[in-house]
């Protein structure tokens, strides 16, 4: 079993997604909102007894995919690449793994050097791949004289395009079968027809101006078969060569309006397809469905709007791939349109079998809920790339072969179809596995086991599958001190079960207690305090001087990470006990009146005291 391991993901991972993905949308191979962004577990902390259930990122997503007539190229999000064949493939080399015979189920691809992939290139007719790396420069393999590397020489594994014409310095931004465009603006190309007028070349050289503009750079290539080739410029044209056409030539207008600027151009059946800034694609070539509102077939010359099929008024077309004699289209409603020759299932619409004028395909394993984010082609099958990562693909499938399809099958499907994509197998706590996994493209969810207090490593593993089959690649990313675990915690119980009265302009606190783990919060959760008086939130005090007199309920609630206990009160405020005003001034006139009386008698008491002591001593 071949394992992909990813250390930290804030450091590993962080190249290879957030890195990547920046390199994808540059690519145009993604938009800018399909971004993702790397969680931690959530939660990320639960008691030592577990029960936890703590939601993850998924596994990786594809993100790109590409195919011939007997290979299947992928590419993941953390810049994986994997490859395999039909029955009758990977004659030079094409599936990249060092092999020349078939390879029915994917195996990986790695670049020299680790360089991460973030672009594939269209295949140029089941001969050789290509893909751009994140150095800024393009790797192939496959059959030797459209390599690039300066060798006819068949090559099983990836190695870098020769220098060639390309100066130094240069670096390349983009690729597209035998073709990459120079950060210099420049096209450079190799294999049988490069466009630079000389014919085949072993190494990149320069395309010619041709019919181009000087300063218009491309901004898409081509390649079909009967070599012809098809550049769109920065000008919004289209150029061509091919047979005896050796350098860029400008392409009539044909339908296409005035004014209008083509965006993208991919293969046709001896011609092409091209999407412009109006919504609408317009095509050239053998056997093309060209009469708007009319599903028949007819050649043309120059690029022809194409019959309107299940298409509603009003909606654009986004994106776009084609093969052989299919085409698949993204609707800005969200919706997957296609055709072409249906004999192996083109239209994705569940129907084999005659001309289909641009079908809306139908939902097949597509889930509910899940957005179509690209489309791509391959010689014969469509796919689409959900946006949960998975590929969902229908065409021949290598029915005509003995396997080695999209889905791991060598069975024609004619709707969307499952295809290569992740599924997560465990979620490791410090290497124990969580408990009652579920889970998919978009995330993982498993319940946490018991252990010591303490952070522990969140380790995810996933396996790749296509369709049903299982591979023998796994693919995990750890998540250092991921998930805490905390000594049990106790909620509270409040045990002030009353609180005593107050009187207005007196000073009043007291203490509303509660047991259970620390740190708890009080709060009033109904009713109110007494005016005058405020709860403190930490300690439970209730203090203050009551300003007005009352009866006031109120309800204390206190509460930690365990739970929370509520408590009624009723505190009644009373005026203070003053004495009454009359009775103090009949006693204050009552000493005015007496004491003149009470000396006049402490007087004559005075004096019959000392007359007795008198009559005592002459006794």
């Amino acid at each position: 079993m071949s394992t992909h391991t990813n250390a930290n993901p804030r450091r590993a991972r962080t190249r290879g997604v957030q890195v990547l993905f920046v390199a994808l949308v540059a690519a145009g191979i993604l938009t800018a909102s399909a971004l993702p962004v790397v969680a931690v577990p959530t939660p990320d902390s639960g008691p030592v007894a577990g029960g936890t259930s703590v939601v993850v990122d998924g596994p990786a997503k594809v993100v790109d995919v590409a195919s011939d007539s007997r290979h299947t190229w992928i590419l993941t999000d953390d810049g994986r690449l994997f490859a395999w064949s039909s029955s009758h493939g990977n004659f030079s080399g094409q599936v990249g793994n060092g092999t020349t015979t078939p390879q029915l189920l994917p195996v990986e691809v790695t670049l020299p050097g680790g360089v991460l992939p973030v672009k594939l290139a269209t295949p140029d007719g089941s001969l050789s791949a290509h893909v751009l790396g994140d150095d800024g420069w393009v790797y192939g393999w496959g059959y030797g004289p459209s390599v690039g590397n300066g060798s006819a020489v068949d090559s099983p594994i990836p190695v870098p395009i020769a220098q060639g014409e390309i100066p130094g310095g240069v670096r390349l931004v983009d690729v597209w079968g035998t073709w990459a465009l120079g950060d210099d603006g420049v096209l450079y190309g190799w294999g049988p027809n490069p466009g630079n007028g000389a014919g085949a070349s072993l190494v990149p050289v320069a395309v010619a101006p041709g019919d181009v503009p000087t300063g218009v750079t491309a901004r898409d290539v081509a390649f079909t078969g009967f070599d012809q080739n098809w550049l769109v410029g920065s000008d919004g044209k289209i150029y061509y060569w091919g047979g005896v056409t050796l350098v860029p030539t400008a392409l009539p207008p044909g339908d296409i309006p005035t004014g209008t600027r083509i965006l993208s151009v991919v293969p046709g059946y001896a011609g092409m397809y091209a999407l412009g800034d109006d919504g609408w694609v317009y095509g050239l070539g053998y056997g093309m469905i060209n009469l708007e509102g009319l599903p028949v077939i007819a050649d043309a010359s120059v690029p022809t709007r194409i019959a309107q099929g299940d298409i509603p008024i009003g909606v654009s077309i986004t994106a776009l791939a084609g093969g052989d004699s299919n085409l698949v289209m993204l609707g800005d409603d969200g919706v997957v349109y296609a055709g072409g020759g249906n004999d192996f299932g083109a239209a994705g619409n569940g129907t084999v079998g005659g001309i289909t004028p641009w079908a809306a395909t139908v939902q097949g394993d597509i889930p509910s809920g899940v957005a179509p984010v690209a489309v791509r082609a391959g010689t014969y099958d469509c796919f689409v790339i959900g946006s949960d990562g998975a590929v969902y693909g229908w065409g021949p499938n290598a029915s005509t072969d003995l396997g080695g399809g999209f889905d791991g099958t060598a069975t024609l499907r004619s709707s969307p179809t499952l295809g290569p994509h992740f599924v997560p197998q465990s979620m490791l706590f410090d290497g124990v596995a969580g408990a009652s996994l579920s889970g998919d493209t978009l995330s993982a969810t498993s319940v946490t086991p018991a252990h010591a207090p303490g952070p522990v490593d969140v380790v995810v593993e996933s396996m790749l599958f296509v369709g049903s089959t299982a591979t023998s690649y796994t693919w995990s990313v750890t998540y250092p001190d991921g998930f805490t675990y905390v000594a049990d915690v106790l909620p509270p119980v409040i045990t002030t079960l009353s609180l005593p009265d107050g009187v207005v302009g007196s000073g009043y606190s007291q203490q509303v207690q509660a047991s259970g783990s620390a740190p708890i919060t009080f709060v009033v959760a109904s009713g109110e305090l007494p005016p005058g008086l405020t709860l403190d939130p930490v300690t439970g005090v209730v203090s203050g001087t009551p300003t007005q007199a009352g009866s006031f309920e109120f309800t204390v609630s206190a509460t930690n990470v365990a739970g929370s206990d509520t408590q009624a009160y009723t505190v009644v405020v009373t005026l203070p006990v003053v004495p009454n005003s009359d009775s103090t001034l009949a006693w204050t006139g009552g000493v005015v009146a007496w004491w003149p009386a009470a000396l006049a008698t402490l007087v004559i008491a005075t004096g019959l005291l000392a007359l007795a002591f008198t009559r005592r001593r002459h006794s």
